[in-house]
């Protein structure tokens, strides 16, 4: 209580604290505003930044044109918007609320200023903090984790180029294994069965390109695609009609 306010009866006091409600009320929305639009600022610069990167950590994965993350850049880019428009509302509000308070408080200290003392009064109810630290402290603490998204996506691009270039030594070695068995395969046949196993390769790669493909149009992924099974059996039947005469 202010030294220089007065004990008051309950009714004034109630009247004080509504006043008092009204301004908090708005001075909080104020402060969630400021939050929440500092939020939706900061998750719309982190996708604008790097797409692919925010779909990876917010949504496992999902590629940029995914419904779950163009309806989660829309609904952010409204809130954004609204939080906005609503930052402004308040700014107007906030002043009227605490002129009423003001006014409210003046008219209670002429009245009970008019009263003979009675008893049953009650203190006068405590000033409201200052709006200013609480936002401050509230925009500080929002841009802290704002400048950290940076990192974090620095982090998932190296951990990803990390599992990459380990996996690709997994593959490196896997092929090199398997050149090498095959290698050593080809080396065991017969003169003759390698002169096949050449012609049978040098008839496949003839249907391939007649096809107007190339040896990387036979994978899908990390299998095979239908058309090797289809090329293969065409260089097949060509082989065998050769070898029969027909």
């Amino acid at each position: 209580m202010s030294l220089s306010k007065p004990d008051i009866p309950k009714k004034m006091a109630a009247r004080i604290r509504a006043a008092q409600a009204r301004v908090k009320d708005l001075r909080d929305n104020l402060v969630n505003c400021n939050k929440r639009r500092l939020q939706a600022k900061a998750e719309l610069k982190a996708f604008n930044r790097d797409p692919k990167a925010y779909a990876f950590l917010h949504y496992g994965g999902k590629s940029v044109d995914s419904y779950p993350v163009q309806t989660r850049i829309l609904r952010v880019t409204e809130e954004f918007e609204y939080r906005t428009r609503r930052i402004a509302e308040l700014q107007k509000e906030i002043p009227d609320a605490e002129a009423a308070l003001g006014a409210v408080e003046d008219s209670v200290l002429a009245e009970v200023g008019a009263m003979r003392m009675t008893s049953g009064r009650v203190p006068w109810p405590d000033d409201l903090p200052s709006i200013e630290g609480r936002v401050e402290k509230g925009l500080k603490k929002q841009q802290r984790e704002i400048n950290a998204e940076p990192a974090r996506i620095a982090a998932y691009r190296a951990r990803l180029e990390a599992d990459s270039k380990r996996e690709q030594e997994i593959l490196d070695n896997q092929t090199e294994r398997e050149d090498a068995a095959e290698r050593r395969r080809f080396a065991a046949l017969p003169p003759e069965q390698q002169a096949a196993e050449r012609e049978s390769n040098r008839m496949f790669l003839q249907v391939l390109k007649e096809r107007g493909l190339a040896p990387k149009d036979l994978f899908s992924g990390l299998g095979v695609s239908d058309i090797f099974d289809e090329i293969e059996r065409e260089a097949n039947n060509r082989m065998a009609k050769r070898d029969t005469g027909s």
